[in-house]
């Protein structure tokens, strides 16, 4: 098996990067709702491993709901009670215990708008990301639908390629295939996706030549190093690295329902 894109592990220790370094949130400031299953694992375990390693506690709050479910209704009371939690300083004088500034999501589109809204409407002031496998388009719409803007305005989406609409070589050639082929088709992360895993593909078939077997096919990507595929960053695996990329880009919703790229470094 060869894997073109980051991990979920990826897009979750990216954000908490993100969240430490140019956010600034203080400890115990991020808590993560998950899909209870191992989707939900991979994008909390990434979070735990970066906070380690940013040298923070790693007991971090974990929400979730039952896969296929809309069940998030406990996640946002939980979240909300450990956000309102506090602690005696000195006196009568009390202060949060670990205010809630960063939320992580891992979850589909359906559970995480519904969270979403619920969060917003108790009034939690915390910065909301999600994993790609939301699915960008997806979500934007369900928050659309649930109140226009006001809900998804700054809501983060973490991508796996570039912006649909950057200027980037590869992207443009994208963009003309897209419209040449499927001109009923708009721009999106997902079909990028697939556009950019076809061209992994294509090459690794051009390498081996006419006389294709399995194994053939398999040498030649494990010696395929440094591919441009015009998205900014070199492609490749090897023996011991079936994974292309660690790459990771930052998304956000504006309050008109568009994405627009962000520098999560």
């Amino acid at each position: 098996m060869f894997n073109y894109r980051a991990s979920y592990e990826d897009e979750t220790a990216k954000m908490v990067n993100y969240l430490i370094d140019v956010k600034k949130v203080p400890d115990r400031g991020i808590v993560v709702f998950a899909q209870n299953d191992s989707y939900g694992d991979a994008g909390f375990d990434g979070a735990t491993k970066m906070l380690r390693k940013k040298g923070r506690a790693d007991d971090v709050l974990r929400v979730g709901y039952e896969r296929n479910t809309l069940e998030v209704d406990d996640a946002v009371n939980k979240v909300v009670d450990y956000n309102a939690a506090t602690v005696r300083v000195g006196g009568n004088e009390y202060q949060r215990k670990h205010p809630v500034k960063a939320i992580i999501m891992v979850g589909t589109y359906k559970a995480c708008a519904k969270f979403i809204q619920k969060v917003r409407d108790r009034k939690l002031d915390a910065i909301l990301l999600n994993v790609s496998f939301v699915g960008s388009s997806a979500l934007a719409e369900e928050l659309k639908e649930l109140g226009g803007g006001s809900y998804g305005a700054g809501v983060i989406v973490t991508q796996v390629v570039p912006h649909f609409d950057s200027g980037s070589t590869g992207i443009i050639r994208y963009r003309e295939a897209l419209k040449k082929y499927h001109p009923d088709q708009q721009p999106d992360f997902i079909s990028l996706e697939g556009y950019v895993v076809g061209q992994l593909f294509a090459e690794g078939l051009r390498r081996v030549g006419h006389e294709l077997d399995t194994e053939k096919l398999v040498d030649a990507l494990e010696h395929l190093q440094d591919y441009d595929a015009g998205t900014g960053s070199g492609l490749g695996f090897s023996m011991s690295q079936h994974q292309a990329t660690h790459k990771v880009w930052g998304t956000m919703l504006d309050d008109q329902g568009s994405f627009r790229s962000i520098d999560m470094e």
